[in-house]
């Protein structure tokens, strides 16, 4: 190892020659003198770098660097035909993997702010500091081992990270408690770690569908902002006999704000850490607490029926509320409860109305009102019915975005129901 690259090995930061085994970064250096483009070579040779080429302006660096694919391009502030940070805006755009490095007299904020608009990963002072740019090497090194980590590929991969889902409908009475409880259930029965959070600040029903009592109550946390972290707020979890998690907005009706935004916010936030599903029954108010939770959530599953105009109408306002402001299209969810023959609307003229795919059905099954009188035992309890086969397929398809959409088991009606559908359509898209 030469005197220079002993000289860098040493400096702040730690580079160290990759000759010695490792593999070699490559690099194109753009400076509009030639001497002094043949002495960045040399320099930036004995650090340990792979000259990729030489570039006399920046139009040359960038067709350089889309050419050759360096791992870096060094860019002087003084390059003719297109500027340093023109070329670098270039290259960004091109080549977002190749990091710009900037080499300049100029200081101050100003420069700082320009270069950062311009795509500069760093700057480095003119002449060339061999200390300085040690450094800087030795972070973009840093920054390429820990995207090569197994920790870093695993924070990418979305079926890795915790998901928020929301049950919710535009009015009550058409089984979002069910779906909630059920969905929850389901996942629990897949084997992951699963929270199921009743926000209802008056009558929630989670704890009768579960047959459990509540002990304490997230609303007791709203003076406690500040104090919540999993310490205390493992302290309100219960836990029912499938291992199913149980938290409960309140044990007595509370106005719509005892459990505030900022409250929801920390227990929402902690709950991530502990939980890789979180499942929300969500009351049909659109309050700043129910909307914030929406707006948090992976997917918000809006629960309708077709027995009646009214529920279909009222999820239709509560969706076109929603949509955009506050939950993405993507991410609402239509799904169909209590799907039979008897129905009086169809599921095409619902995804008509809505201008959005129904995404799940759930069909009517009669063991439901039992099971809500003794209370969910697990999933296992619906798992041979056609109803725990919709939880699964819901569960499946929520839990992996990319594969199919649940099954859409086709509905039988008659042309002469079609005319009071119609109806309903001119409520909403106008007659004609």
């Amino acid at each position: 190892m030469s005197a220079l690259t002993k000289q860098t090995a040493n400096a702040k930061g730690g580079f160290v020659d990759t000759r010695q085994g490792i593999e070699r970064r490559r690099i194109v250096v753009a400076e509009k003198d030639p001497r002094q483009r043949e002495r960045l070579r040399h320099t930036l040779f004995e650090l340990g770098l792979d000259i990729a080429g030489l570039a006399g302006d920046g139009q040359e660096a960038v067709q350089m660097t889309c050419l050759l694919a360096p791992d870096f391009v060094l860019l002087d502030d003084g390059l003719p035909v297109l500027s340093a940070l023109e070329a670098a805006s270039a290259i960004r755009a091109a080549c977002p993997d190749v990091a710009s490095i900037l080499m300049t007299e100029r200081e101050g904020p100003a420069l700082l702010h320009e270069a950062m608009r311009s795509g500069i990963r760093d700057v480095v002072r003119k002449p060339l500091d061999l200390a300085e740019f040690g450094e800087s090497l030795a972070r973009f090194t840093e920054i390429r081992k820990l995207q090569n980590s197994a920790a870093f590929r695993t924070l990418l991969d979305p079926s890795q990270l915790p998901s928020v889902y929301c049950v919710t409908g535009g009015k009550g009475g058409v089984g979002k408690t069910m779906l909630a409880t059920n969905l929850a259930l389901a996942l629990r029965h897949k084997g992951e770690k699963t929270v199921l959070i009743d926000l209802y600040t008056q009558f929630g029903d989670v704890a009768s569908a579960l047959n459990m009592k509540p002990q304490r109550t997230l609303a007791e946390l709203a003076p406690m902002v500040d104090d919540i972290d999993w310490a205390l707020l493992s302290r309100y979890v219960h836990e029912h006999q499938s291992g199913l998690h149980v938290m409960f907005g309140s044990d007595r009706p509370l106005p719509l704000d005892a459990i505030t935004v900022p409250c929801l916010d920390r227990i929402i936030n902690v709950l991530k850490r502990e939980y890789k599903y979180i499942v929300f029954d969500t009351p049909p108010y659109l309050h700043a607490t129910t909307l914030h939770a929406l707006s948090l959530a992976n997917a918000v599953m809006l629960v309708c029926n077709l027995f009646d105009y009214t529920t279909i109408a009222d999820t239709k306002q509560l969706f076109d509320t929603l949509d955009g402001a506050y939950v993405s299209k993507d991410r609402l969810k239509l799904v169909v409860n209590r799907v039979n023959a008897q129905n009086k609307f169809r599921l095409e003229d619902v995804e008509r109305t809505f201008g959005h795919d129904v995404f799940a059905q759930v069909p009517n099954e009669p063991k439901v009102v039992a099971l809500l009188n003794t209370g969910y035992p697990s999933h296992e309890g619906i798992k041979d019915t056609a109803l725990g086969e919709s939880m699964r397929s819901l569960r499946d398809s929520l839990t992996n975005p990319g594969g199919p959409r649940p099954a859409l088991p086709l509905t039988t009606t008659t042309r002469k129901q079609r005319g009071v559908f119609s109806a309903l359509k001119a409520m909403f898209i106008g007659a004609g």
